[in-house]
């Protein structure tokens, strides 16, 4: 059948067909060498093969469609009929078996590797640059209703070649990624498929398959475009224009190999549209230029903050799709932080043959002497390139910077005191403007206040350059509310070894946080307001505290601190004598609620009080004084067996020897 006649008649009869997308497999378009001359620009190739159905590749013309590109080479699994809306194609019968296209399925989890429909075109060429790049639309029928399904039709770009080294056959990589959405110039690792490139919805019940490609598929929606009305071309859905590119030694002999197949079955097909003449490979050249250049007769300095310079990149022909340039930075100065960061690409717009790379030194306030930027590039006029070093010379203009004084008080009776604002950087001399609650005070660098003129002081300094720096402060008088003074339960207490003690202090009044020193015999031991005080050995504390305001008003305490080795009496007479007749226990001053029982030799409880801690060997008060508790007869002599308990879970046992 004569396709192309078909389309003719179409667009003859059908105002609508003039913009529904033409395709051609007619001669020229049915062989390898004319489909290849369709989509390179200047790069030399050969041995090219194409393995297909009938009409599995050909041109198409998407002037008035909506593919968005123009024309070029089209390879469709269900023959180029199946493209134009209203026709249904069921398959070309290409090979069955394609080991990369296999490959790529199982590193995409794929439930089938069946291959049907196969179309590969391939062909070997020599670049005349260190880069080569094309643009494409891949289409399908799977869209939407197989969106994240475990089996979709598959296609690769599998490039081969020096410097080149990927898990397909040759070592070849698939060069069909998609791209980084935050920064389209960028690629993911990524293949192209339906599952990792679709609206973002899953068509199923489950998002599985999508998200085994890659957990980010659903932002990769934007490289989507929903075709379901198919009123130009006859797929519900297809990706926007992508570019595929890759790294390559310039003169040397690469393989690439375009492939497209369904998957499982040949009931819904797909396509791959690949843009005319973009296959590029072309030659760059780089310069140089400053602002400063002009005044110093030398075109690559810059001046920290006041003069920056420019990188210019320039193709020799335009070509179909973005041109990537990759260089390096080096140099003393450092990228981000002494200039403005440029990145490692230059990207020349498709159609376009120059763009440009402003370098914009930051002025960063620190003197760092004469600095330089090298960028490392090549340059390449085809097979013939050079590496060439851009050195941009960085002159400090050192930033301007102000440490204002703080907030500055006076105390009652001071003299006069000089406000000098910190200034560095800049390019001198400077200019200072000083005003008090708003109104102009002083145009000198420094300036001297009293506590008379007490209110809000504003400062502004601006250097030849215009930079400008500006601050303010407050100044008041500090007047204590109340006198300083220290508070505290005790100046003089024991305690017994092992008790939990610490310093109870309160300091009141005076001006400002006040200064806390302890000594302790005339050695400093602490600056904090209250610490714990160590009770694992006997030992005698003679502490001075001293507390001091910030208008040096000044107050002291001395505090005495008693470990001891409390006793417990092994023996007691209570027989009224005035001596040792009761069971007395020195706690010290710190614990209570001490709970003692004693018990007889038999295990009765003869005595049990609360508050022990209280027991006055004077008085007898709160102290077993050797009277059973329940029976009210004296005890009888003997041994007796005691427990204290402490509230804090501490428990001491023993006995004691009762006589009369």
């Amino acid at each position: 059948m004569n396709f192309k006649l078909t389309i003719f008649i179409c667009m003859s009869s059908c105002f609508i067909c003039k913009s529904q997308i033409q395709v051609d497999c007619n001669p020229p378009y049915d062989n390898a060498t004319q489909l290849v001359n369709l989509l390179v620009n200047g790069v030399p190739f050969s041995n090219a093969t194409l393995s297909s159905g009938t009409c599995g590749a050909g041109y198409f013309d998407d002037t008035n469609s909506n593919i968005d590109l123009s024309s070029g080479l089209v390879m469709a699994t269900g023959g180029l009929e199946s493209l134009i809306p209203g026709n249904f194609g069921g398959g070309i019968g290409g090979a069955g078996s394609d080991p990369d296209l296999t490959l790529q399925l199982d590193l995409v989890g794929s439930s089938s590797t069946n291959l049907n429909n196969l179309v590969i075109l391939e062909f070997d060429f020599v670049p005349n640059s260190d880069q080569i790049s094309f643009q494409y639309v891949f289409a399908s029928n799977e869209y939407p209703g197989y969106t994240c399904s475990n089996f979709n039709d598959i296609f690769g770009f599998f490039l081969s070649g020096p410097g080149i080294n990927g898990p397909f056959t040759n070592n070849a990589i698939n060069i069909a990624l998609v791209p980084d959405p935050n920064n389209p110039d960028n690629f993911t690792n990524t293949p192209v498929t339906i599952n990792s490139i679709n609206s973002g919805v899953a068509s199923g019940l489950s998002s599985d398959a999508c998200e085994s490609i890659d957990p980010n598929w659903e932002s990769y929606s934007i490289f989507f475009t929903d075709n379901n009305a198919q009123e130009y071309v006859n797929m519900p859905g297809f990706t926007v224009p992508l570019v595929a590119t890759a790294s390559v030694i310039p003169c040397e002999t690469y393989h690439i190999k375009l492939a497209i197949a369904d998957v499982s079955d040949g009931a819904l097909n797909s396509a791959v549209f690949l843009l005319e003449n973009s296959f590029s490979s072309v030659g760059v050249s780089i310069d140089s230029d400053s602002e400063y250049g002009p005044y110093i007769g030398n075109d690559t300095t810059l001046v920290e903050g006041c003069f920056s310079g420019e990188l210019f990149f320039e193709l020799n022909q335009p070509i179909n799709t973005n041109y990537i340039i990759d260089f390096s930075v080096g140099g003393s100065a450092d990228d981000g932080i002494d200039f403005e960061q440029i990145g490692t690409q230059a990207v020349i717009i498709a159609g376009q043959t120059s763009t440009s790379i402003p370098i914009i030194p930051f002025y960063d306030g620190i003197f760092e002497g004469n600095e330089d930027i090298i960028v490392s590039a090549t340059i390449s006029d085809g097979c013939n390139e050079e590496d060439v070093d851009y050195i941009f010379n960085i002159v400090d203009r050192s930033e301007l910077f102000l440490e204002m004084p703080l907030d500055t008080s006076f105390c009652p009776d001071d003299p006069e005191i000089i406000l000098s604002p910190n200034l560095s950087g800049g390019i001198y001399p400077l200019s200072y403007q000083w005003f008090y609650n708003g109104l102009l005070y002083s145009n000198q660098e420094q300036i001297s206040v009293t506590p008379e003129n007490l209110g809000t002081y504003s400062f502004i300094a601006t250097d030849l350059c215009d930079s400008q720096v500006n601050g303010q402060l407050s100044t008041f008088l500090l007047e204590p509310e109340e006198p300083l003074s220290i508070f505290s339960s005790y100046t003089n207490i024991e305690s017994c070894l092992n008790d939990d003690f610490s310093t109870d202090i309160l300091v009141n009044g005076g001006v400002g946080t006040p200064n806390i020193t302890w000594y302790l015999n005339g050695n400093l031991y602490s600056d904090s307001m209250n610490f714990n005080i160590p009770t694992d050995i006997p030992y005698e504390f003679n502490f001075e505290l001293i507390v001091n305001d910030e208008c040096s008003n000044i107050v002291s305490e001395i505090y005495n601190i008693n470990i001891m080795d409390c006793f417990v009496p092994n023996v007691f007479t209570p027989n009224n004598d005035g001596e040792n007749d009761y069971f007395y226990i020195n706690f010290g001053d710190i614990v209570n609620n001490v709970r003692v029982r004693i018990y007889n030799r038999w295990g009765e409880v003869v005595y049990s009080g609360v508050h022990y801690e209280l027991c006055d060997e004077k008085s007898g008060e709160y102290c077993w004084d050797g009277i059973h508790m329940s029976e009210k007869d004296i005890c009888p002599e003997g041994t007796y067996f005691y427990t204290v308990e402490y509230l804090d879970g501490r428990e001491n046992k023993g006995y004691v020897h009762l006589f009369r």
